[in-house]
C-alpha cells in the first residue's frame, strides 16, 4: 500500500467480520488534509487481512472508541485509523 492510502484509511473501510480492508481514497499529509480518489481505478481494491493484523486493528479500534468517549465534544472524529498531528482522529 502507498503511504497516502494508509493515512486515508477510515474505520468504515475496515470490515472486521469478513477480515478485509477497502482501499478507496488517499490522504495528502502536507499542511492540510486533502482526500482524493486513489491514484488509478485499479488502486481501489479490497485487501484480505491476516489474523494478526486484524487482531491489532481490533485493539486499535477499542483504544479509538475509548478516546472518543472520554474526550466527548473535544474529540475531532475524522474516523481515521492512523492518527498523526497532521491527521488527528
Amino acid at each position: 500500500m502507498r503511504q497516502s492510502e494508509i493515512l486515508a484509511l477510515r474505520w468504515k473501510d475496515l470490515d472486521i467480520e469478513n477480515g478485509v480492508l477497502y482501499v478507496r481514497q488517499t490522504l495528502s499529509h502536507d499542511s492540510k488534509q486533502i482526500y482524493q480518489d486513489t491514484k488509478t481505478k485499479s488502486s481501489m481494491r479490497t485487501i484480505t487481512l491476516i489474523d494478526r493484523t486484524l487482531e491489532d486493528l481490533k485493539e486499535q479500534k477499542m483504544k479509538y472508541e475509548k478516546k472518543l468517549r472520554s474526550a466527548g465534544a473535544f474529540f475531532q472524529d475524522n474516523d481515521l485509523i492512523i492518527c498523526t498531528r497532521l491527521a488527528p482522529y
